[in-house]
């Protein structure tokens, strides 16, 4: 613990020297994102490795060990639990006691630069320069059809790309989505029968990934900036219909499509081309179910309106959880259309009616 307060403050010092505290501020969030990704994704992995990988494993010593921390605390049960009184034992174990203090001793040495720059951690930093965001205006004007609509899908997609709060609370979301479809693959592959790619319906486990479709379009109505909102209700010729539009838009094309894009097309790899019409049917089904999770979850407010402590109320555990079997629904409902004559087209064919039918109901323009 010592060794690592210590270092982890010697990081912020390199930070704060030659950086300013929005960079700081977005390394410390982006290290917390990966860690919530991590422990779940980690939890999965690491208890397959078992069945994988042989743990009768003789410890051979190399120099490159030295620069690895972890086998420095490693080392001394094996100094005194194996009696392992050996060179390399010896010196990692005493990098373990060594280590911590000279860390420690540097922290202390630089306090005084520490402290100097900790302040910087409370200054707000201007943008010196204004990004250009071609691929941005690009997205808008394939997806958005009036000007309001556009304005607001730039808003919303700058919201969940630069709102800290938000990406630590939906980013983790998203790896695990990415993740959790070759996790339950590999699952059934590790049951000991033998799967053949060229005919099974495992590719199915793509549906996990709309699972976290309701989480994040709940999500979608908080904030840290919520009190900035009274600007929606002061702006002319908008609703709130009209900025959610933008905004469920914004979500399925920065957040949504790039992970089901890498999945599907690792997907095609593995089971070939031929589950591409099943892939286009899912993709068609998520934003069906990503507009049916607005009805359900939208309070009539505008996004990005709410603080983030509305969202622990009691009831929104089980809305979630009903959302997620409405994904089962729909991926059972293709699953036995594609014992039906031409019914993965027609399965099709259905979603983009209701689909286009929806959207212009809900978000019918007043």
């Amino acid at each position: 613990m010592l060794f690592i307060l210590a270092i982890t403050a010697l990081i912020y010092i390199f930070i704060l020297k030659y950086f300013d505290s929005e960079r700081l501020k977005d390394i410390i969030n982006y290290v917390q994102i990966f860690l919530a990704i991590a422990v779940v994704i980690g939890y999965q992995v690491l208890i397959r490795l078992f069945d994988i990988v042989d743990l009768n494993i003789v410890y051979q010593f190399s120099w490159w060990h030295l620069l690895i921390p972890p086998i420095w605390f490693a080392a001394p049960f094996q100094l005194f639990f194996n009696q392992d009184f050996s060179f390399g034992i010896a010196l990692l174990s005493l990098l373990a006691v060594i280590g911590p203090v000279v860390a420690f001793m540097l922290y202390y040495r630089f306090m005084p630069v520490f402290e100097s720059n900790l302040q910087k951690l409370m200054e707000e930093t201007e943008k010196k320069k204004r990004k250009r965001r071609p691929l941005l205006n690009l997205f808008a004007r394939v997806v958005c059809f009036n000007k309001t609509e556009r304005a607001y899908f730039k808003y919303a997609s700058l919201m969940m790309s630069q709102e800290r709060d938000f990406k630590l609370k939906v980013y983790p979301s998203l790896g695990m989505a990415l993740a959790f479809p070759f996790i339950f693959l590999l699952n059934n592959m590790n049951m000991g029968t033998s799967v053949d790619f060229t005919t099974s319906k495992l590719y199915f486990m793509i549906y996990f990934i709309n699972i976290i479709i309701g989480t994040v379009v709940f999500m979608l109505r908080f904030s840290s900036k919520y009190k900035g909102s009274w600007i929606f209700q002061v702006t002319p010729y908008t609703d709130s219909a009209t900025v959610y539009s933008a905004t469920l838009k914004a979500f399925i094309v920065r957040l949504y499509v790039p992970i089901y894009l890498l999945v599907a097309i690792s997907f095609v790899f593995i089971f070939s081309v031929r589950i591409i019409p099943d892939l286009i049917v899912i993709f068609v089904a998520a934003i069906l179910y990503t507009l049916i999770s607005y009805v359900i979850v939208n309070k009539g407010a505008y996004p990005f309106s709410e603080p983030y402590e509305a969202g622990q109320q009691g009831g929104n555990s089980l809305t979630l959880f009903l959302l997620m079997i409405i994904v089962g629904v729909l991926a059972f409902i293709h699953f036995i259309m594609l014992h039906v004559t031409f019914g993965l087209y027609i399965y099709l064919g259905i979603l983009l009616i209701a689909t286009f039918v929806g959207w212009k109901i809900v978000f019918k323009r007043k």
